[in-house]
């Protein structure tokens, strides 16, 4: 598991995704986490966690640190 990246799914939801998210290691947060976390249905998600697998780098994963931790320092959490 790492600090960021996708969360763990059931591989049988995923359909053509599975490809995709299968080649990160899950993350504590992510990309879906600090981008709209409670309302985004799950078609949603699995597009925004391949987004970030496509165009991940070491800033994105900096930038998205950063927003979880204002998220939580915030309590903008899902409620």
């Amino acid at each position: 598991m790492s600090l960021v990246g996708s969360r763990t799914y059931l591989d049988r939801k995923m359909g053509d995704a599975v490809n995709t998210i299968i080649l990160a290691k899950s993350g504590i947060t992510g990309y879906w986490q600090v981008n709209r976390h409670s309302n985004v249905i799950f078609e949603n998600r699995l597009i925004m966690d391949c987004w970030y697998i496509g165009n991940w780098s070491f800033w994105l994963d900096l930038v998205l640190l950063l927003k979880t931790i204002g998220i939580v320092l915030d309590k903008k959490g899902a409620k």
